[in-house]
């Protein structure tokens, strides 16, 4: 565990294939993943199950960090190293090397969420700066967010010190209501040197 505030209740705990009653750590990941994105703006629908199997396979080669607030599972960071990670299609990969964009050694910020009684307290700044500062000065990273009515994310990123690069994606998700929706996403990268402004 690494406490990450004077708060001795807020702690980080980074799991992988080899933590101890780990699958119990991906069950409350399932869950809470779930309840976040179920819920609007994003209502995207997900099995339990199929959630399951995919955080016991992501720990084969990647890395999860789940935001304990009094030993609870209260937030969660997914990273991706490399060529490990799963939006790399071949347009993708090609744009990001145009950039001269290093993807052999960066770290994808593949999903970050805190639960909805958590949130406003600066937990999700607190999970993003652990991720810069542990590894920012040596792997350059990247995300993907919204394009559209989603000014206040890539504010929240830019202060961060990520660029939004003008690589775009179309993507699909399955709704809460059963349809599937489109939606258009842009990648942001942080370069290893840019600096961390103060998010308000």
């Amino acid at each position: 565990m690494y406490q990450i505030a004077e708060n001795k209740s807020l702690e980080l705990e980074i799991i992988n294939h080899k933590t101890l009653n780990v699958q119990r750590s991906i069950q409350e990941l399932s869950a809470l993943y779930k309840s976040i994105f179920s819920e609007p703006p994003y209502n995207e629908d997900f099995d339990m199950d199929e959630l399951i199997t995919s955080f016991t396979k992501q720990l084969e080669s990647n890395t999860i960090i789940l935001l304990k607030v009094s030993n609870l599972t209260q937030g969660f960071i997914l990273l991706e190293h490399g060529y490990n990670c799963h939006v790399l299609s071949e347009t993708i990969t090609e744009e990001l090397n145009n950039i001269d964009f290093d993807i052999k050694n960066s770290i994808y910020i593949a999903d970050i969420g805190v639960s909805k009684n958590m949130r406003g307290r600066g937990f999700g700044k607190s999970l993003m700066t652990y991720i810069i500062t542990k590894y920012g000065s040596k792997n350059p990273l990247y995300l993907r967010t919204g394009k559209f009515n989603n000014d206040k994310t890539i504010l929240f990123y830019e202060k961060l010190g990520f660029d939004n690069v003008n690589i775009e994606e179309d993507v699909e998700n399955l709704r809460t209501d059963g349809t599937i929706s489109d939606d258009k996403r842009i990648y942001m990268i942080r370069e290893m040197d840019n600096h961390i402004n103060s998010v308000t």
